[in-house]
């Protein structure tokens, strides 16, 4: 809760800074980014949280081997996508020395993903967030605060018209998710000693690419029914209102992040009682999972539904025009916490393979419905077009795991 309150925080305090359309560089490619790191991932993240309780079992070699060759095999994939992005921005906005910041940051804030979830994964939820998410976030608002006490720049001024600003925050934002990465090694596990990263052996090489090649082109698809629509909105309407549709984003994101967090705590039971094909012992512990995220998020979502300009006029009064846009993507988180982690319980059942299918049929439908609704609805038609995309497909997961499990009843 903490991290989330700082990640809050800092997105007030840029917004009231630069303003709407100063801000909008920094959000567009923060949100870019973060959207763009599990798919960066190759997976490996999904694949850790579920293997490592497993490897526990075994011993702490085992699992010290297993993450660092993972950090070197999701390190060069990121570095790799993060290319991709950097030509993306040279393309699209102009070649300039800052769009390396891109793929650095993509690269670095996988790794921090994945010491997260690997600490999850061994039974230790809190560390998970504290090292995956509170200490990146609480850097970057110490340098936020920093940057708004010492800086001139006001809103409407050059420095912050021209994106200079944003490419110093992008700067401190890259460095705090290095610094994250490195502090792992005071979490007090034994797992995170020796040596950072490791080439792995050929057998392992070879199965975590092709476990994780269904979860990377699921990924890919799911990054692409952000990452399209937002290029579709930023073609069809005005810089102001990209900035305040991204940081209607970011308050929603702040929500998947604090679900994440509750859902990993069970992470660990599901994984197991998957393993052992204990249909039982995994509804009570995917129950729980929901019924805690309800518990917790369920009341300031719907704070959040009912009074979203309160919440937008907080980053400044031009914000106020994106409250519907939160209010529809609030809404859609609260559907999402009732459905569960449905995705990852997908992975953790080891049928990850049907990810791409269902990941081809969220894309689809996202950028229909965003190209036909963007246009005339601007922000608005986004989040229909998009959030209506990905609860469908959740609910046809979630519809296609408990007919495989009745299924197997039988047998």
């Amino acid at each position: 809760m903490a991290g989330a309150a700082m990640q809050f925080l800092n997105t007030i305090l840029i917004a009231r800074k630069l303003g709407d359309e100063g801000s909008s560089t920094f959000f567009f490619w923060s949100a870019i980014i973060m959207t763009s790191s599990p798919m960066a991932s190759y997976g490996l993240e999904q694949l850790a949280l579920r293997d490592v309780p497993r490897l526990q079992l075994k011993g702490v070699t085992n699992v010290k081997s297993y993450l660092a060759g993972v950090r070197l095999i999701s390190l060069a994939l990121a570095f790799a996508i993060g290319l991709g992005l950097f030509i993306y921005a040279g393309v699209s906005d102009g070649w300039a020395s800052w769009n390396l910041l891109i793929p650095l940051a993509l690269a670095a804030m996988t790794t921090v993903l994945i010491n997260g979830e690997v600490l999850k994964g061994l039974s230790h939820p809190v560390k998970g967030m504290f090292f995956g998410h509170f200490i990146p976030v609480s850097l970057f608002t110490l340098c936020v605060l920093l940057f708004v006490s010492i800086s001139t720049v006001t809103p409407g001024s050059t420095e912050a018209l021209d994106g200079t600003a944003c490419i110093w925050l992008l700067l401190m934002w890259f460095g705090c998710f290095v610094a994250a990465s490195l502090s792992v090694r005071f979490s007090g596990q034994p797992e995170f000693h020796g040596a950072r990263f490791v080439m792995p052996d050929t057998a392992l090489v070879k199965t975590l690419l092709k476990e994780g090649r269904s979860v990377f082109i699921g990924g890919i698809f799911g990054a692409l029914s952000f990452l399209l629509p937002l290029a579709l909105l930023k073609e069809f309407r005005p810089q102001e209102e990209v900035s305040y549709v991204t940081t209607a984003f970011r308050i929603s994101i702040l929500f998947n992040i604090l679900s994440v967090a509750i859902h990993s705590v069970f992470a660990p039971r599901i994984s197991r009682a998957a393993e052992v094909h204990d249909g039982k012992a995994l509804f009570i512990a995917y129950s729980k999972a929901v019924s805690f995220s309800l518990l917790a998020l369920g009341p300031p979502l719907i704070i959040g539904i009912i009074f979203p300009g309160l919440i937008m006029k907080i980053f400044g009064n031009s914000f106020v025009d994106g409250a519907n846009t939160l209010r529809l993507l609030l809404a859609a988180n609260l559907i999402t916490l009732i459905l569960g982690p449905v995705l990852q319980l997908l992975v953790m059942i080891g049928r990850n393979k049907h990810l791409p299918i269902f990941g081809a049929f969220k894309l689809v439908l996202a950028v229909v419905g965003t190209w036909i609704l963007i246009p005339k609805f601007g922000g608005v038609g986004m989040v229909v077009g998009m959030s209506g995309a990905f609860l469908l497909e959740e609910i046809v997961v979630l519809n296609y795991i408990i007919a495989r499990f009745r299924k197997m009843k039988r047998t």
